[in-house]
């Protein structure tokens, strides 16, 4: 057994013989002027943080992350990025980093993409993809695997042009790759088929103008079109005997909806628009709130209204409340009463000092990494979907900040219980309610499609062949 003055002795034999121990310092793998690290820099990453992660104290692990700096350099820094690097795909793909295990392999199997699309990531420069690409490494890399190769951008405007394109898919919802359906967010699959119809068409100005032409000026008709998707999917799914598919396997509405270009899915969700602004406008004056039932209202999101700069934020609690709204603004908020009673979705409605409605916005809660609750803006639209104004904006700022402070989470965590109470019965009453609701969705359907008889005999035969699987 060796004791602590036997240690201490050979420490004095090794001094006699070597001369004076000395601590020594790692040899950095990369220095902070380095090229590499001046280019993160120019894209708005913290090079520090990015030169520590590289500069591990193991020296292999500093070996193999510095070679990260050309074998893959847009994936660097999201392992020192202060929101990703805690993430566990993050970790994943940094330990087979340090370990010297097949990236493209690890990256393909953590992304479930295929490994040709991490090949052709690997070889971009970040000076081309660009900051907000490379802090969604999950979303860029979904996008790769989505398009065709000759549709994949080649130039730092390309990947500029594929960016805006990806956000008019609303594609947000699968940034971090965990394919969560937020509320009144188009389905997975319809937003990939939506992208890549976007990609496919180019990025040159020829291209632009097509699009322009398409969308008759106006490019958000496209991120517009996820209720008129959301709308179809109730009720083309009513053809389905089953309740659900998997997840790798396309559902019987977005089979449907890939039947029709995107410019007729462009025309139809404007014409539907159209019809339900009618249908809410015929029923505006009869509608009245049923206080007895309890899909008629819902807890407010902001328990009093909030009023600054002449303008004033509520919440709508009730169906009369969304009707009515719709029916102000000719927009389609009147239909989000069922994502309202479920507690998916909560609509504030910003007015001027009069009460004239100037603007809807949709807003969910989502719990936060440091698990307190806090409010996310789905959409915010003015009269017919256009684009609210400053003011309108700068309010709803204000009704977020609101909802985010730590004097309200009492409040959203009463709200969030009370839904989960009323869960049960209200999936009961929802129910009940489908055959009355189908109806109606048939009837606007009728007006939107251009081969409604020949879209029932497709629904009716993709069913059959479903239920025969």
């Amino acid at each position: 057994m060796i004791t602590n003055a036997d240690s201490a002795a050979n420490d004095d034999c090794m001094v006699a013989v070597f001369g004076p121990l000395r601590l020594v310092k790692a040899t950095p793998f990369i220095t902070k002027g380095d090229d590499r690290i001046e280019t993160y820099r120019m894209l708005g990453f913290d090079p520090h943080a990015i030169w520590v992660w590289v500069n591990h104290s193991d020296p292999v692990f500093r070996r193999n992350r510095g070679q990260l700096l050309d074998s893959f350099p847009i994936l660097v820094p999201i392992f020192s990025h202060h929101l990703l690097k805690e993430a566990l795909w993050v970790r994943d793909i940094e330990i087979s980093i340090d370990r010297g295990n097949p990236l493209i392999e690890t990256v393909a199997r953590v992304a479930h993409v295929r490994p040709a699309s991490v090949k052709f990531l690997a070889h971009q420069h970040p000076s081309d993809v660009g900051f907000e690409w490379m802090t969604s490494a999950m979303a860029v890399l979904r996008a790769v695997n989505i398009l065709p190769e000759c549709a994949r951008p080649k130039s730092a405007n390309e990947w500029t042009q594929m960016r805006a394109f990806w956000d008019l898919a609303d594609q947000d919802g699968t940034t971090y790759g965990d394919l969560y359906l937020g509320p009144r967010m188009m389905p997975v699959f319809i937003r990939d088929y939506v992208f890549s119809q976007l990609c496919r068409n180019g990025y040159s100005k020829r291209a632009a103008a097509r699009l322009n032409e398409m969308t008759g000026g106006n490019k958000n008709v496209i991120f517009n079109a996820r209720d008129y998707f959301d709308f179809v999917s109730g009720w083309a799914n009513c053809f389905s005997m089953r309740e659900k598919y998997s997840f790798t396997v396309p559902k019987l509405s977005t089979s449907f909806l890939m039947r029709y270009s995107l410019s007729e899915l462009i025309r139809q969700s404007e014409k539907w628009h159209v019809e339900i602004v009618k249908h809410v406008s015929e029923n505006v004056e009869r509608a009245e709130p049923n206080e007895k039932s309890p899909l008629s209202s819902w807890p407010p999101l902001l328990q009093d209204s909030l009023e600054a700069n002449g303008l004033r934020a509520i919440s709508l609690v009730c169906d009369n409340d969304l009707i009515v709204e719709g029916a102000r603004l000719s927009h389609c908020v009147g239909m989000y009463a069922n994502s309202c009673v479920a507690g998916t979705s909560h609509i504030i409605s910003i007015r001027d000092e009069a009460g004239i409605s100037l603007s809807t916005a949709e807003i969910v809660l989502e719990m936060s990494e440091q698990r307190y609750w806090q409010a996310k803006v789905i959409q915010h639209r003015g009269m017919m979907d256009e684009v609210p104004s400053p003011a309108c904006t700068a309010m709803l700022e204000q009704v977020v900040e609101k909802i985010d402070s730590p004097a309200m989470q009492a409040w959203l965590i009463d709200i969030q219980a009370t839904h989960t109470q009323r869960s049960a019965e209200i999936s009961k009453l929802l129910a009940a309610a489908e055959d009355e609701s189908m109806v109606i969705k048939d009837i606007i359907m009728q007006a939107v499609l251009p081969d409604y008889d020949e879209a029932i005999e497709w629904l009716c035969r993709e069913r059959k062949a479903r239920d025969l699987e």
